[in-house]
């Protein structure tokens, strides 16, 4: 896959990084997902966008990331950019959780609420702290709640409930 926004791309300390980024595009392409809602938008949003055709709902909490957010992706209208208080529940092919930012015992564990509430499958990015840990078992104790964790640099937990799909499970092996 020909990625065209990659190099154009800032990656935050609290994003995906540069190594994941490929690997989200492919994600995308691989489970020909038309329709993604995501807790946080920044380098995941230019993945997806490596994916034509695609509407992309997200969401954030931080004032100053939301006004940001708005300025980057004015100029593609498949982009919706909301407040995290503005949630609406809406059925979507996918849903990515990377934010609000990790806190507590249970980081995320509201967006992932809300993203079992849309998709019957989503990622929660930086599944390799133990926060996210924890959020990881509360959700799998949910009824059918099967989750997959991906090693990659910082770690990607795939959640899907009796859905198929598929990745590149050869991108971060070491």
């Amino acid at each position: 896959m020909q990625l065209k926004y990659i190099d154009d791309v800032v990656f935050a300390q609290a994003a995906i990084c540069k190594s994941e980024y490929p690997w989200y595009a492919d994600f995308i392409s691989r489970n020909q997902i038309k329709k993604i809602i995501e807790f946080g938008p920044g380098s995941s949003t230019w993945a997806f966008l490596e994916n034509p055709g695609l509407e992309i709902i997200s969401y954030e909490p931080h004032p100053k990331w939301y006004e940001t957010a708005l300025e980057t992706f004015k100029d593609f209208p498949n982009v919706t950019i909301r407040h995290f208080d503005e949630f609406i529940v809406e059925e979507a092919d996918f849903v990515h959780v990377d934010s609000p930012p990790a806190a507590g015992d249970f980081p995320r564990l509201e967006s992932c609420q809300r993203a079992m509430q849309c998709s019957t499958l989503f990622i929660m990015h930086d599944a390799k702290r133990q926060g996210e840990r924890n959020t990881s078992k509360c959700i799998t104790e949910e009824d059918g709640w099967v989750c997959e964790l991906v090693m990659s640099n910082r770690g990607i937990a795939i959640f899907n409930k009796n859905r198929e799909y598929d990745y590149n499970r050869d991108m971060f092996k070491r």
